[in-house]
């Protein structure tokens, strides 16, 4: 009996001792870590930019010592539904109207999303405009623009691409 109560004490001690030693994550699980990070980020900008027919800017500004931020705002409406005179729109197209102004009033502004403090971007000055800024665009039809960029996370490099055609993010490990 007693040979029982030892080793499950020992059982019990190693079980703590094991969950309170973190290893550090693999190359896999960082990139899928941050991969579901901006995948999120640039869903929502396509979402939004199909849903209300406008096109959504995605700015990215690296600062040094900053924590990565992206912020979406909208860049340009579609005028479709405000180009039919009154007497043209159906009681059912005006209802939308009202629906997706309501909406669209609701979810206005710029949103911003910031990435895990170890996140960094890595050549990216030629990438920048002006005010030292890098933009993506997101369309209604669901295609979207935007650079290469590479990011770091500690020892790890990734190069990120945006699918044009369906908006979707690809983050690859890089081979340096």
């Amino acid at each position: 009996m007693e040979v029982i109560i030892v080793i499950l004490i020992i059982a019990l001690v190693t079980a703590v001792a094991v969950r309170g030693f973190r290893t550090p994550d693999s190359p896999g699980i960082v990139r899928l870590k941050l991969d579901g990070k901006i995948s999120t980020i640039f869903k929502h900008a396509s979402i939004r930019s199909q849903s209300f027919k406008e096109v959504i800017q995605v700015t990215l500004k690296p600062e040094e010592e900053k924590t990565l931020t992206f912020t979406l705002k909208t860049v340009k409406q579609n005028s479709e539904f405000t180009m039919m005179t009154q007497d043209d729109k159906s009681e059912e197209e005006t209802q939308m109207e009202r629906e997706r102004e309501l909406t669209r009033q609701a979810w206005s502004g710029e949103d911003s999303y910031e990435l895990d403090e170890e996140v960094k971007i890595k050549d990216h000055e030629d990438l920048m405009d002006e005010e030292g800024e890098i933009h993506f665009f997101f369309f209604p039809d669901g295609e979207a623009t935007g650079p290469k960029i590479k990011l770091s996370v500690g020892e790890l490099e990734f190069d990120l691409l945006l699918d044009r055609l369906n908006s979707q993010v690809n983050l690859k490990q890089s081979e340096e």
